[in-house]
């Protein structure tokens, strides 16, 4: 008896510790535990999504873009991968999720994900007011600018330390057909273009 649950115990902490779950980005990654070299990729929504798995000498060994739906799982097999360091990057249109893969002896080892969130400011253009709105996520400074379709710099200014970023522009006064609106923080850039009529 003593023996069983022993061997219960010792499964169950194996299937918990293989599980690497990133709630920013609505899939979870796992190992396969035993013998296994694979991993599983479940998505939690309906998202569309990159793959890319880099070798630490190797580059890029493997590319992939899919539409995935909520409750679908994906598995690769890593049999033929040497023992050695991977990198496994899930990019979803506002989220870059990176995986250290590491694998040693026949085992394959799970790092802790890092994740970082893209910004993707919200521009709506109504009644000759164009409004850019930017999620409650704290990017760091944001420098903001326009042009016209004559490279013209319209506007310029920086916000400092915005966890929150909405601006209202009237375009009645604007010379050409459209407008360049571009978004820059430290490590991140933005630009989106807005027709006028």
């Amino acid at each position: 008896m003593k023996n069983l649950f022993k061997i219960t115990l010792i499964a169950s902490l194996l299937l918990t510790s293989v599980f690497a779950q990133a709630a920013e980005v609505n899939f979870l990654l796992k190992v396969k535990a035993g013998r296994e070299k694979s991993v599983v990729f479940v998505n939690e929504k309906t998202q569309r999504l990159s793959l890319t798995v880099s070798g630490a000498n190797e580059g890029i060994l493997y590319q992939n873009s899919m539409d995935v739906y909520a409750g679908a799982s994906t598995t690769y097999d890593l049999t033929a991968f040497p023992n050695g360091e991977y990198s496994f990057k899930l990019e979803t249109a506002t989220d870059l999720t990176t995986y250290n893969v590491v694998i040693a002896n026949g085992k394959v080892q799970l790092g802790e994900p890092v994740i970082k969130t893209f910004f993707k400011p919200t521009l709506l253009s109504k009644d000759g007011l164009v409004t850019l709105s930017l999620d409650d996520k704290n990017y760091g400074d944001l420098a903001l600018e326009i042009y016209n379709s004559n490279n013209e710099k319209l506007y310029e200014d920086v916000f400092e330390g915005k966890a929150k970023l909405k601006k209202t522009f009237s375009i009645d006064k604007a010379n050409g057909r459209e407008l360049t609106f571009i978004v820059k923080s430290a490590d991140q850039h933005f630009t989106q273009k807005v027709s006028i009529y």
